[in-house]
């Protein structure tokens, strides 16, 4: 099984660029494998004495392909639905973020520098003569929310 699946493989790689039909780029996953046998000590100086088909017998150990992705975390420079109001911090699907969010500048990275810049920003407004506005902002996001996820009626 795997001399035969070897043999393919090369025979494929032996062909011209042109000529084969699969891509040669390594995935975007990860995948720890282990020995399912044991390879023995050998003596100092020596190769170890793999036998030939029984040590290159593998479990798979972890897939990270099949793994949870992280949510990315981002500071909002603009109220954006759904989301929050200017300040907030959320954490949001990274496709979200890198695709829609970042691009359009309606957020930012959270990082020491833009974290010091919002906390300043908010207690401005919190020691202002307008210290509903920041509660209203993330109320009024949070009221959005609410109605958009009630499903209409059609009469």
């Amino acid at each position: 099984m795997w001399s035969c699946s070897r043999r393919v493989l090369q025979e494929l790689l032996s062909q011209p660029a042109a000529v084969r039909s699969f891509s040669l780029s390594s995935p975007q996953s990860t995948v720890v494998v282990e020995r399912w046998w044991n390879v023995p000590l050998s003596k100092v100086g020596s190769p170890p004495r793999l036998h030939p088909r029984r040590h290159r017998i593998y479990k798979l150990v972890e897939d990270t392909k099949h793994s949870p992705t992280p949510k990315m975390e981002l500071i909002l420079s603009q109220t954006v639905p759904k989301l929050g109001g200017r300040g907030d911090t959320v954490f949001v699907k990274k496709s979200v973020g890198r695709n829609k969010l970042l691009p359009q500048g309606l957020a930012v990275y959270p990082s020491p520098e833009n974290k010091k810049i919002f906390a300043e920003e908010l207690r401005e407004f919190s020691s202002s003569d307008y210290p509903y506005l920041v509660f209203f902002n993330s109320f009024y996001v949070k009221e959005n929310q609410k109605k958009e996820s009630k499903p209409a009626l059609d009469n």
